[in-house]
Parts: structure tokens; sequence; C-alpha cells
């Protein structure tokens, strides 16, 4: 089967695969041409080897269209030079927190930023609180930065069917590297360093002054000192193993204990089965579990 001239292939995007459309005349030798309207299927995985870019895009008149010279090899057809247009669906998304360009640009072509929250689809935020918010019609789904989703009315949602989901352990890194610099900032008294320093900046002799000023500051290692975890989840665990590699005693409390983070922690960690073992034995405490009901106020005046 041989195609003569020219074709348009229309290309639409979806979850799983590429639908194409032909959508000029297309003449076969003793054939008629196929039905505009018919659309044809082809998986992701063999996009690549059916469509092979081999000139410059163009962008089209609609923003959300792409044209494409490519060539074209589906089997039933010959392969031909054709020219194709990729759509794709537009999103607007709001952000109401500052996320880092390099993140949102990884959304891809099918998002746009938008100021109007009332005209999103998609609203990312991080710490700010949804509560008090009336959603649009229009708005499809609100994505959190971080692990919890306290901030975001989840009831609500649900009856107004906008999708809500997290991001547990993408910033786990971060957080774990503020609680090892909060543990060297308390043992240590950096501030107060600091602060001595400013203080005495234009002292001629602040030299001589430093060496007998900075016993007050020296503090005490953190090496040897017991350190207790409360939640071992994608932060407690590397929080943890962080304690260990600094020479700390680890005590780790968490009755929801997932085989995959059990796995994950330094076979040093003495897991506890009774949280008093971690007020009792413990110099430096840092907890890391969702705040809802059950969690509120787990530490208080007796505890301390």
């Amino acid at each position: 089967m041989i195609a003569q001239g020219k074709k348009t292939v229309k290309l639409v995007w979806s979850s799983s695969h590429y639908d194409y459309m032909l959508v000029s005349d297309v003449r076969y030798d003793n054939e008629a041409a196929p039905d505009e309207k018919s659309v044809c299927t082809i998986p992701f995985e063999e996009f690549d080897t059916a469509f092979t870019v081999i000139g410059d895009t163009t962008a089209m008149s609609k923003p959300h269209e792409i044209e494409y010279k490519v060539k074209l090899d589906l089997g039933s057809i010959s392969p031909a030079e054709v020219s194709a247009i990729r759509s794709f669906s537009m999103y607007k998304l709001h952000c109401l927190n500052n996320i880092a360009k390099v993140g949102t640009d990884r959304l891809g072509p099918n998002f746009t930023l938008t100021d109007d929250i009332d005209d999103a689809d998609a609203i990312m935020e991080r710490s700010a609180s949804l509560h008090e918010m009336d959603f649009s019609d229009k708005l499809l789904t609100i994505g959190r930065a971080g692990a919890g989703v306290n901030n975001i009315p989840l009831d609500r949602c649900a009856e107004q069917g906008i999708v809500v989901f997290n991001t547990p352990g993408a910033n786990a890194n971060g957080v774990k590297e503020m609680v090892i610099a909060g543990m060297l900032l308390a043992s240590r008294d950096i501030v107060g360093g600091i602060e001595w320093v400013d203080e005495n900046s234009d002292d001629p002799n602040v030299g001589k002054q430093a060496e007998k000023a900075k016993k007050d500051f020296a503090g005490t290692e953190l090496a040897g000192k017991n350190l207790g975890v409360i939640g071992l989840g994608a932060i407690g665990a590397m929080v943890a193993n962080a304690g260990r590699s600094l020479g700390m005693h680890v005590y780790g409390y968490d009755p929801y204990l997932s085989v995959k983070y059990a796995w994950s922690l330094d076979r040093h960690v003495r897991h506890v089965s009774n949280i008093n073992d971690i007020w009792t034995n413990c110099d430096y405490i840092t907890i890391h579990v969702p705040a809802n009901a059950k969690t509120k106020g787990m530490i208080g005046r007796d505890e301390i």
C-alpha cells in the first residue's frame, strides 16, 4: 500500500497513548482516502519509532498546538514525510505560596501559571491555610508541597470532587539538615558567639578578648549524646541515621513504623515501644509526626 503526496496527522495526547487522526486527504493506490474522523491509537512506547522528527517545530495559532515535520511509519501506511500537529489540554495553575520556577517548570507545556485563583484548574501551596477559602467550580485539584494536609479542608474537597495530594518525603533531606543545624546551634551557642563578635568588633584587642571569651561558647559535643526521634518516617529515619553518623546514641519511637523505613534505619538505632523512654533518656528530642488530634499536645509540662 503506497501513500501518495503529503499528509497531516493530528496527535492528541492522553494518559497512556497518543491518538492520531489523518486530517487531510491521503490517496492510496487502488483505495479511497480514509475517513478524516477515524482515530487510531498508538502506545507511548511505540511513538518514537512511528514518528521521527526530521524538521524544526513550528508554533501554531493556538498556544497548545505545535507542528512537527515528521516521518510516519505505522506499518499499514508506507513511510512518508508528513506534518503532525500535537494537541494537548492546557491547565491553569495558581501558586498560593512561593514555589520555585525550577519546580513548576517540571509540569511541562500542559500547565500555565495564573494569578486568578478563580480561573485556576489546580492550586499548589505550602503553608497557606485553605479552610476559610471558597473554591471555584473549575478547580480540579490541590497539591501540597509538603507532607501534611492539615491546612486543607479535606471533607469539603471530597464533597466538591477536588483531588488533594501531598508530597511526602520530597523535602525530607532538607528538614533533616535543619534538625542537625538546630542541634549544633543549641549545643555550641553559635548565635551567642556571633552576637559577641558584633558587640566587640570595634575593640582593637578583640583577638585577645576572644581567647578569654570563647570558653563561654564552647558548649558540648553531639557525639556520645542521646537523640530521641519520635516518628520514623521519611524525615525521622534520615534524622536517626544522621545522628548515628555523628556518633550519637539514637532512640526511635514509632508505633506505626513501616517495613520500608525499618529497613532504612541504621541497625544501632534503638527502637523503643514506650514513648516515656524518650523523655527519660534523651538529651535531644525531635518530633516528625503529622499534626492531628492524636499528636497535638504530646509534649507538655509533665513530659518536660
